[in-house]
């Protein structure tokens, strides 16, 4: 992700986690819950996936042919790679 290294440090001071899917780069803020999403190919940002607050702030993400599953706290949700059409997939119980 050679990309990151283009970014300003005060962005890159607030991700948790990045990694590229097909043609976007996607960065998983550890500052509110969000993804912003960098296109490759036009070499643009594009709009942020704004994700609920009730939930906290995400934990971790994975992006692939089926959408992002955002990891908060004891739960797991997958979304659009838009960030649209939230399904709650597992949580996990209390210790």
């Amino acid at each position: 992700l050679s990309f990151l290294l283009m970014l300003p440090v005060h962005l890159m001071a607030g991700i948790l986690q990045s990694l590229q899917f097909s043609n976007t780069v996607y960065l998983l803020s550890d500052a509110e819950p969000r993804i912003d999403r960098y296109n490759l190919e036009s070499g643009r940002f594009l709009d942020p996936i704004r994700l609920p607050a009730t939930y906290g702030l995400p934990t971790a993400f994975l992006a692939d042919p089926h959408g992002l599953y955002v990891a908060f706290n004891r739960s797991l949700k997958r979304y659009s790679l838009e960030g649209s059409n939230e399904v709650h997939v597992i949580s996990r119980p209390m210790a």
